[in-house]
């Protein structure tokens, strides 16, 4: 595992953060994306570093509810601990502020990222057909009670 510092995402990371949405989605999240998020009072996001954004993950939540409705790991950095890193800080966050069911969609097909959240405690609770496209792909929505 890399050693990485998870932080809260300032708005000078946005174009980073995009990048690394581009390279690892086909509907990726632009800077503008980030910058609404990190202006919106019912999100959180972050980033994990070393000299450079190397993840982010973002956080939207309502009541005891969250979403997880983007988090990338940049490509050459895929495999290291940088998605659990994040996922750990978001689900101490989660639990600090009350929040206690999080919710997410991830491609049927993405073998990694259905390990990592099953390793947070996420189950599959449906399908979403046709959600994804450049393939066109369902999408398994996922849940967490924390």
């Amino acid at each position: 595992m890399r050693e990485v510092r998870v932080r809260e995402a300032q708005a000078e990371d946005a174009a980073q953060m995009a990048m690394i949405s581009g390279e690892a989605m086909t509907s990726a999240w632009k800077a503008d994306d980030f910058l609404g998020a990190l202006s919106n009072p019912q999100a959180k996001v972050w980033v994990a570093e070393e000299k450079n954004v190397l993840g982010y993950c973002v956080l939207y939540y309502a009541a005891d509810e969250g979403e997880i409705p983007s988090i990338a790991v940049d490509a050459g950095a895929r495999g290291c601990g940088i998605g659990r890193a994040l996922m750990t800080a978001l689900v101490a966050e989660c639990r600090q502020t009350g929040i206690d069911r999080l919710f997410l969609e991830v491609r049927c097909s993405n073998e990694a990222a259905h390990r990592l959240y099953e390793r947070f405690g996420f189950l599959v609770a449906g399908t979403r057909r046709n959600f994804y496209n450049h393939p066109v792909e369902d999408a398994d929505v996922m849940v967490a009670s924390l």
